[in-house]
């Protein structure tokens, strides 16, 4: 019973941070609509800081019920959860847990493994997700036309699903790099960094 529970938290939990961050992303969205007029860009950009923030707080909160149970489980279903929703705090995390004497061997293991595959390489920094291959194209002519420095793909996500993305497979160093110099040089708001090693890059031309 306790197995079947714990794999059902391994995906409902996951599945509860998804809805919070999709809410956060349309109040952000209505808000700009409604207020394009009055609403500074440092206040919506200080604004989806916030939000971001307030989505990791959730996603610790949860890490830290978890880690701390005295359940062997519980505190691998936490590592596991952490390494699979925020490549950027997971890294962090899990770099904090390899280098606790107070953890588990088993769980220091696990974390190390997550914090190895975030470095190694199997980052992706997207800039639009779409349903269908020509749509896909659509948004990288637009990226085009905006003189874009670096090379952009077209990845499936193994659910038809698919991902633009700026440069491709990085280490989640680079990809934190290129999004943060996206957003300054080329304004563009709408990327996230995505981990995943079952992505299938598409040739679009």
């Amino acid at each position: 019973m306790t197995t079947e529970k714990s794999k059902l938290e391994i995906l409902i939990i996951p599945i509860v941070i998804t809805i919070i961050g999709i809410i956060s992303t349309c109040l952000i969205t209505n808000m700009q609509i409604k207020n394009a007029e009055t609403l500074s860009k440092a206040q919506i950009e200080s604004t989806e800081k916030t939000i971001k923030s307030d989505q990791q707080i959730k996603i610790i909160e949860i890490f830290s019920e978890k880690i701390t149970s005295k359940d062997l489980n519980e505190r691998e279903i936490a590592v596991r959860i952490l390494g699979a929703l925020d490549t950027e705090l997971a890294e962090k995390m899990m770099t904090a847990i390899v280098q606790s004497s107070n953890s588990d061997t088993l769980i220091r293991n696990i974390a190390k493994d997550i914090k190895d595959e975030i470095q190694r390489g199997y980052s992706y920094v997207v800039v639009g997700s779409f349903s269908s291959l020509d749509k896909a194209r659509v948004h990288v002519k637009i990226l085009l036309d905006k003189e874009m420095t670096y090379p952009i793909k077209i990845f499936n996500n193994g659910k038809n699903i698919f991902a633009v993305c700026i440069n491709g497979q990085l280490s989640n160093k680079d990809a934190i790099t290129i999004k943060k110099t996206l957003k300054e040089k080329f304004k563009i708001e709408d990327i996230y960094i995505k981990t995943s090693k079952i992505w299938e890059e598409i040739n679009y031309e």
